[in-house]
């Protein structure tokens, strides 16, 4: 699985940018957080603050020309492709990320590398 991403254009552009950081640890402050409530009570909650502790797999800064500032990689493992499921994940991600190196969440661009299949998920379009 290494060997595959090794090959990959998201582990070349990681591998020639000026700045990354691998298992980058942050913890973030996210505001007006809507919380989903459990299935045994009624009515949905919103949390004035929320903080959110984590490691971000791999994020790297982008070449000069490209469209993003930054890139995030999460590396899944999962049996099956699902990027839904991580959507709320990788938004948490990209705004710690927009917190810490002071640059807008439009600028980040999140992906999902599924090892499994050699895949990678832009999903930045979808949070």
């Amino acid at each position: 699985m290494a060997a595959k991403f090794e090959a990959s254009s998201l582990y070349k552009e990681a591998s020639a940018s000026s700045w990354k950081k691998t298992e980058y640890s942050f913890r973030s402050v996210i505001e007006k957080t809507f919380i989903e409530a459990d299935s045994d009570k009624s009515g949905e909650t919103y949390a004035d603050e929320l903080i959110v502790n984590g490691q971000i797999d791999l994020v790297y800064q982008n070449a000069d020309d490209s469209k993003y500032k930054f890139t995030i990689v999460d590396y899944k493992t999962n049996q099956k492709i699902e990027p839904e499921i991580y959507y709320a994940q990788l938004a948490c991600y990209r705004k710690a990320v927009s917190q810490m190196l002071a640059c807008a969440e439009s600028e980040i661009r999140c992906v999902l590398y599924y090892l499994r299949f050699a895949e990678e998920v832009d999903i930045t379009e979808e949070l």
